[in-house]
C-alpha cells in the first residue's frame, strides 16, 4: 500500500547519517589550541623545508614561541613538533573484540611521521604544551594533506607500554607490531610473540579513527584538561 512504502521510505530515512565536516572539526580545534595560549601570549609558527632523502617528501616544523622572551636574532621556543611526509612500510591492522594484530606483509603507504616532540626548557614541561602543539600539527595536516590517512611515531618513552599514562595512547596511538593488553597486569601492553624484539613504531590510522571522535572523544578530554589548569571553563563537543 502507499501508506506502507511512505513508512518504508521514512524508516530508510532516519538511517541516513551525515558525516560531520572534517575540515570544520580540525579548524575548530585548531581553534581552541589557539585560544588557550592566548593567556600566556604564546604564538604558534610552522615551517615547511623540503627534503630528498630516506623517502622523505617534506618536513613540517612547528613551534610554540615565548615573544616576551624571544629576540629578532633568535626565537624562545616554549615547544616544538617535527612532523614528515615519508613512504613507509605500514602493517595494516586486523582488529579484534580482544587483541589488535598487524599483517605480516607491510604496505607501502603515503604517510605523516611524528620524528620530534620536545619541550627543551624546565619552567615550561607539565603545562600540556607539546600535546596542544602536536594536536595543532595533527589537525594542520590533516587539513592540508587529506589524502594522507595515517600518522606515526617511535613512542621510546619511559611509559610507552602503558595505556592511561600515555599521552599518544590518549590520542589514539597503538602499537604497530603485534601486541595485545596484557590482563595480567592492568595498564600495560606487552608483545605477542615475545621471542621478537619490541618495535616501538606506534600508529594512527585514520582510516579506522573517526575524525569526530578523535576531536571530541580524544582531544577534547585532554584540552579541558589544560584549560582547568588555566581556571578556563570547559567546552562542549564540537559539531562539524
Amino acid at each position: 500500500s502507499r501508506s506502507s512504502s511512505r513508512n518504508s521510505k521514512k524508516r530508510k530515512l532516519e538511517k541516513v547519517v551525515v558525516a560531520p565536516n572534517e575540515k570544520e572539526l580540525l579548524q575548530k580545534l585548531m581553534g581552541q589550541v589557539y585560544y588557550i595560549l592566548r593567556e600566556p601570549n604564546y604564538l604558534i609558527s610552522v615551517e615547511k623545508s623540503q627534503l630528498e632523502k630516506e623517502n622523505i617528501k617534506a618536513w613540517y616544523t612547528f613551534n610554540m614561541l615565548d615573544p616576551e622572551m624571544s629576540t629578532p636574532q633568535e626565537p624562545y621556543i616554549v615547544s616544538s613538533v617535527s612532523i614528515s611526509v615519508k613512504t613507509a612500510p605500514i602493517l595494516i591492522p586486523s582488529i579484534t573484540r580482544t587483541t589488535i594484530t598487524r599483517s605480516i606483509r607491510p604496505q607501502m603507504l603515503d604517510t605523516f611521521h611524528i620524528e620530534l616532540v620536545d619541550t627543551p626548557h624546565e619552567a615550561y614541561r607539565g603545562n600540556g604544551y607539546a600535546t596542544l602543539l602536536l594536536i595543532y600539527g595533527i589537525c594542520y595536516l590533516k587539513i592540508l594533506l587529506t589524502n594522507i590517512k595515517i600518522f606515526t611515531l617511535n613512542d621510546e618513552s619511559v611509559r610507552n607500554t602503558h595505556i592511561a599514562g600515555n599521552i599518544y595512547h590518549k590520542l589514539g596511538f597503538v602499537y604497530m607490531d603485534r601486541r595485545s593488553i596484557d590482563l595480567s597486569r592492568r595498564n600495560k601492553t606487552k608483545p605477542i610473540d615475545t621471542t621478537k624484539p619490541i618495535d616501538t613504531t606506534k600508529i594512527l590510522n585514520f582510516n579506522i579513527e573517526p575524525i569526530e571522535y578523535w576531536v571530541n572523544g580524544r582531544c577534547l578530554g585532554l584540552i579541558n584538561q589544560t584549560r582547568e589548569k588555566w581556571g578556563m571553563h570547559q567546552i562542549d563537543p564540537m559539531d562539524g
